[in-house]
């Protein structure tokens, strides 16, 4: 971790960038994005090609009108966003056992089919499937139906040339923002017809993914492994450099890190013919393509990224920056706060949590639990810190009851009470059921630890 003294706090970089939204990029043309950069401790501002010898000289005498201390601030040329998604005539696509494939069951990662009229469909990705107020549906990006941020009742189907599964039902209209008008997602909600299934918490998984800059991922369903399960969603900030995973249509099941975050983007709508602000969104370096809007991006709880079947729903892919092809989400606490009512898509539980005990065995955490109707392997989490950084992991699932960290080294067991300070772990387990059911964890057990001794062997 690299740390270096800031120049300025993140308390005056905000009130400058707040200062920037509402007095500039709203009320200004040619300005394209508004970001608080963490990393360069500076407020970014992005202006288009088009409009960047008019206003690279303009804007600093404005700033400092403002009060906003311009040496903190940094112009950038930059494009205006691209949404990923693209209207074609109907016409079949063959994609045999792949995600673009018709499927008995609708589930996140899917390809789907939009209704533009005249004959038009916009080819989209299913996010994941939700209850919206106890409603059954799913949502992708709005972009893909023809009237952004306004519920249209557009029909959508599954795969782009298969049934109608479902009509949109909520897209919430933006808010004037100056001469904008803005919305804190690109996200709508699609209700799915009457016999139609529903995997609610389910992401398509294919047979490998591929990082920025390494061309597309599979498209093909791994049939050892073909689901991650929704197990919880983003609660935290995400932070420049998190990892996170994206689902598409097009490029497949691509990897990025997280370059900007809380980013405002400023687009041109031609269905609409008005100019939208999209706010804090997320700029990543995972590849992606026409097809792609709508993709679920989520990510791994280990915090060394392993690849697990229990993801954290991160939100829904949305666009591209022009410039240099970075990738743009909505993040899912953004989403959900947008919709009237409760949003749910975290996968329903239909195992209990299994009933755990703790010991100490050979100066090692030492865990067994009770074997739970339904479940055939189970998932061991483990937290732990070493008086001043926290790691969380999870261990390859094990078909046991019983589990023995032999290289964490255990000093005292302290059952279900927290420990919050110097060296600990922490241990939960999660039981699942075949390939798609997961239970909710049991209840979390503390160890106080210490640094390993050579005399231990663990050394």
């Amino acid at each position: 971790m690299d740390i270096r003294r800031a120049q300025y706090t993140f308390v005056e970089l905000a009130a400058w960038r707040d200062v920037i939204f509402d007095s500039v990029l709203v009320t200004t043309r040619g300005l394209t994005f508004l970001d608080l950069d963490e990393a360069m401790n500076r407020v970014t501002l992005g202006v288009a090609p088009t409009s960047w010898a008019t206003l690279r000289s303009a804007l600093p005498a404005r700033l400092r009108a403002l009060g906003v201390d311009t040496n903190a601030v940094r112009l950038q040329v930059e494009d205006f966003m691209q949404p990923a998604t693209r209207s074609v005539p109907t016409a079949p696509l063959f994609f045999p056992q792949q995600i673009g494939d018709a499927s008995a069951e609708m589930l996140g990662g899917l390809e789907i089919g939009v209704d533009q009229g005249s004959g038009l469909r916009g080819r989209c990705t299913l996010g994941v499937v939700a209850d919206l107020n106890g409603t059954r549906g799913f949502i992708t990006a709005s972009h893909c139906s023809p009237s952004q941020w306004i519920t249209d009742y557009s029909s959508v189907f599954q795969n782009f040339n298969g049934q109608q599964v479902g009509t949109e039902t909520q897209d919430p209209d933006a808010y004037a923002c100056g001469i904008n008008f803005c919305r804190g997602s690109d996200a709508a909600f699609f209700t799915t017809l009457p016999g139609i299934t529903t995997q609610r918490g389910l992401i398509a998984r294919t047979t490998y993914a591929r990082g920025p800059g390494q061309g597309n991922g599979s498209l093909t369903v791994d049939p050892a492994n073909p689901y991650f399960i929704v197990a919880s969603v983003d609660e935290g900030f995400y932070v420049q450099g998190l990892t996170v995973q994206k689902m598409g249509v097009t490029t497949g099941w691509n990897y990025g890190t997280i370059l900007g975050t809380c980013v405002d983007h400023t687009y041109w709508n031609q269905n609409r013919v008005r100019w939208l602000t999209t706010t804090c969104t997320y700029t990543a370096s995972y590849d992606d393509e026409e097809g792609d809007s709508g993709g679920p991006v989520f990510r791994f709880p280990s915090s060394d990224g392993a690849v697990s079947t229990l993801v954290e729903f991160g939100g829904l892919h949305f666009g591209q920056l022009a410039s240099n092809g970075n990738a743009v989400f909505s993040k899912y606490s953004r989403i959900a706060s947008n919709f009237s009512g409760q949003l749910a898509v975290i996968r329903p539980t239909s195992l209990a949590a299994p009933s755990v005990t703790g010991s100490i065995s050979v100066d090692a955490p030492a865990l067994s639990w009770n074997a739970v109707p339904g479940a055939t392997h189970y998932q061991v989490i483990r937290g732990s810190s070493d008086g001043t950084t926290f790691r969380l992991q999870y261990f390859p699932t094990t078909t046991a009851t019983s589990f023995v960290d032999t290289y964490t080294y255990a000093t005292a067991y302290y059952g279900t009470t927290p420990l919050n300070d110097g060296m600990f772990a922490y241990y939960e387990i999660v039981a699942l059921g075949g390939q798609t059911e997961a239970s909710v964890p049991s209840a979390v057990l503390w160890f106080r630890t210490s640094a390993l001794p050579c005399g231990s062997g663990k050394c």
